[in-house]
């Protein structure tokens, strides 16, 4: 009865642009880390890394709706949300894995995002942390300053960066920094939104996308551009996310079909993530050898379908252990 609640309660959620952008930027990611180049367009793979960039538009995009944030309520929020299963699955990994003590300490206090930046254990999940710290004081200046707050945060985000690389030769981060000039703007993209009427946002929005697309295509996939900063080539991702964004934004508005599969992903996003990272390659391994190379295409679908599967099964177990600790504090407290 359990699993048939749980698996209910998937279909009868609203289905919202953001869950269906999540669950495209899910399958990118699992396309970034795990197609198998055999033809010449596999280049076109190496684009796939939006995806993350995605990620941190849709972290930022509802947070921007609102006028304040208390700062311990949101952050006690965010840690249950993103530290919780954070911490779990570094435990499935560090006894997967048989790591040491010091790796696994390194990954739970996030030391591993700063020394290792991108090839940290899930490094988004860690980075993201840090992020949301911030998201307060960035609503404050928005707050105040209005759209001159985005030119304020950028500036702190170029001299931040700049400092960094050029004066302490500390790059482990550009892989976060360099998406934070996102991150701000999808703090103010609901405001954008009602500046512009919605024919002409769709029009900036296949704009965005085909010029986006060429600026990945060719600064963030054979060559990557690399200055003024290391990893710039995420601020060229800029254009294609908020065309991405824009067009699934309408197209689920003023569509009857309703992205059931992309949505249900969505909702997996964190666990599909974290569950790639310490499975997903061995499992890929085993299919190909099992199967030949010549399946290799096949073999990269069944690897997302059981990612996928082992992701709603851990999703289920999340929710037990979040409804059965909500119950014993409850009863701790002596409420009904």
């Amino acid at each position: 009865m359990i699993l048939i609640r749980f698996f209910w309660s998937y279909k009868l959620e609203k289905i919202s642009s953001k869950k269906i952008i999540m669950g495209l930027a899910a399958l990118l990611v699992l396309l970034f880390h795990f197609w198998i180049p055999v033809t010449k367009a596999s280049v076109i793979i190496k684009g796939a890394f939006i995806g993350v960039d995605l990620f941190f538009f849709v972290s930022a995009w509802s947070l921007g709706k609102q006028e304040e944030i208390k700062f311990l309520p949101f952050i006690k929020n965010r840690l249950a949300l993103i530290y919780f299963p954070f911490f779990l699955m570094a435990i499935i990994a560090a006894i997967y894995g048989s790591w040491s003590f010091k790796r696994f300490a390194y990954v739970v206090t996030t030391i591993d995002l700063f020394r290792r930046g991108g090839g940290a254990f899930l490094w988004y999940l860690a980075a993201i942390l840090f992020v949301y710290a911030l998201v307060p004081l960035c609503l404050k200046l928005k707050k105040l300053f209005g759209f001159w707050g985005l030119l304020i945060m950028i500036a702190v985000w170029a001299s931040l960066t700049g400092v960094l690389q050029f004066v302490f030769g500390y790059t482990k981060l550009n892989i976060l920094l360099n998406r934070l000039p996102l991150f701000c703007i999808a703090l103010y993209y609901n405001d954008l939104q009602n500046l512009i009427s919605k024919k002409i946002r769709l029009i900036l929005a296949v704009f965005l996308t085909l010029s986006g697309l060429y600026l990945v295509y060719q600064f963030g996939t054979t060559l990557r551009l690399n200055v003024p900063f290391t990893d710039f080539y995420y601020i060229l991702a800029i254009p294609l996310v908020l065309g991405l964004v824009e067009l699934l934004d309408q197209l689920t508005a003023c569509t009857n079909y309703k992205f059931y599969v992309l949505s249900f992903i969505g909702k997996l996003t964190l666990e599909i993530y974290g569950l790639q990272m310490i499975f997903g390659y061995n499992i890929e391994a085993w299919l190909l050898k099992a199967m030949g190379r010549n399946l290799s295409v096949l073999a990269f679908l069944l690897t997302v379908l059981i990612l996928i599967a082992m992701a709603f099964v851990f999703n289920l177990l999340l929710k037990l252990i979040r409804n059965g600790t909500e119950k014993v504090f409850i009863h701790l407290r002596g409420e009904k």
